[in-house]
């Protein structure tokens, strides 16, 4: 199974819902992007719906599906001890082509993380700090999520044969899990999650978690 970016994450900090959340009729329930376009931001798909990137938070991310968490006790960084780079998301609840509700973005700055229990098959687990942008853009619909943040994110090349993908760890299920498709070359690290753009309904709607990082 894989798990929408962050949500319950952002519920243990005091939030009661989620950005994204609504009703089952609004987005793509029947067709399209993740399971509830635009209702609980893709609950069952890849990532970036999908981020905060978020949520993301890549490429490829969006759809797919998973059984669980990673887990065992190695793992880790090896190798490498910087995380730089940043983190988007982008939000529209239905609206015309190219609408968004918010727009925010974050600074991701990792150092390597001492979590790398459960993650054996990680490349490297940082934990990252999220200092959002005075350039975000919101009108209120995603005020719960923007803000400050940190997480502590792995890469993993093959997650249980789904492929690349960046995984998070999550307090509410305490095991690492999948966020976003992903890709790492040299010190390239990229991540996508979610929908753009999905037409349903005469409306559009925007999901997407997405990011990139030089980590070396």
């Amino acid at each position: 199974m894989f798990f929408s970016a962050g949500e319950d994450d952002w519920n243990d900090e005091g939030e009661d819902e989620y950005v994204g959340s609504g009703s089952s009729d609004d987005g793509g329930s029947d067709d399209g992007g993740s399971d509830d376009g635009g209702d609980d931001g893709g609950d069952d798909g890849g990532s970036s719906d999908d981020g905060g990137g978020s949520d993301d938070g890549g490429s490829g991310g969006g759809s797919g599906g998973g059984s669980g968490g990673s887990g065992g006790s190695d793992g880790g960084s090896s190798g490498y001890s910087t995380y730089d780079g940043t983190e988007g998301f982008a939000y529209s609840g239905g609206g015309s082509y190219g609408d968004r509700n918010c727009e925010l973005f974050w600074d991701a700055e990792g150092s390597p993380s001492s979590m790398t229990s459960g993650c054996p098959d990680c490349e490297f687990v940082f934990d990252v700090d999220m200092t959002l942008r005075s350039s975000s853009t919101d009108d209120g619909t995603c005020s719960q999520i923007a803000t400050d943040a940190s997480f502590t994110y792995g890469y993993t090349d093959d997650y249980y044969g789904y492929g690349s993908y960046l995984v998070y760890y999550s307090s509410y299920y305490s095991q690492f899990v999948a966020f976003a498709g992903a890709s790492f070359s040299g010190s390239n690290f990229t991540y996508y999650y979610g929908y753009e753009d999905y037409p349903y309904s005469g409306t559009y709607y925007t999901y997407t978690w997405f990011g990139e990082a030089q980590v070396d």
